[in-house]
């Protein structure tokens, strides 16, 4: 519960620092947007890490198939219950879903490195 505190806490920081006064809120700005988009092709990058379908990803997180379905094919975008979800099973700090999106080399070396420290049997 603590991890998900946290998160939350920095969502709201976050949040407030994007609309703080400094920063005029513009309701055309498409940040979010890509942001959303960028979190998205990330999870999918991870499922795909991990060698699951949606289904069994689905299960693994407590989440319906049909939204893991819809947020990959962009119909969904991802909650911040889906984010935390991802990122406290797979180990991955949500720093490194929100930030940008991975190459192909950043998804092989989290692949990797997550084979070295046996990651994959722990899920």
């Amino acid at each position: 519960m603590k991890a998900k505190r946290t998160f939350i806490k920095m969502a709201h920081k976050a949040a407030r620092a994007y609309y703080s006064a400094d920063t005029p809120a513009d309701i055309s700005d498409l940040q979010w947007i890509a942001v959303q988009r960028r979190i998205r092709n990330n999870l999918i990058v991870i499922r795909k890490i991990y060698g699951l379908n949606q289904k069994q990803c689905a299960d693994l997180l407590g989440l319906n198939p049909k939204y893991i379905n819809a947020m990959e094919k962009g119909r969904y975008y991802p909650s911040l219950r889906c984010v935390w979800l991802f990122s406290q099973l797979f180990h991955i700090p949500i720093g490194l879903l929100v930030e940008r999106e991975w190459s192909a080399d950043e998804a092989k070396v989290w692949s990797d490195e997550l084979r070295k420290t046996n990651q994959f049997n722990n899920i």
